[in-house]
């Protein structure tokens, strides 16, 4: 197994492990559209499966359409409930 192979299991491993040691039944992951949540809603929703995990997005007006396309777009991809709250 390569490096990232290994990196990636022991993500998963570790999120999983976590999640049944602390009885998180699901999880919420706050969305912002950049790499590192979308990175953490791929490894949440792998842990857990589409059913357990939930998208959340709060943007601000820092946030153009583009980033908010990129939430709702990860979120569809994974299968996954997600919702926008607005401010």
């Amino acid at each position: 197994m390569s490096a990232l192979g290994e990196n990636h299991a022991a993500l998963v491993f570790d999120t999983r492990d976590h999640l049944r040691n602390n009885d998180f039944p699901k999880a919420v992951i706050g969305l912002s559209g950049g790499i590192d949540s979308a990175l953490t809603t791929a490894i949440g929703e792998e842990t857990m499966g589409a059913s357990r995990v939930g998208g959340v997005s709060i943007p601000l007006r820092f946030n153009g359409e583009e980033t908010r396309a990129d939430d709702t777009r990860v979120a569809g991809n994974l299968g996954m409930r997600f919702i926008e709250i607005p401010t």
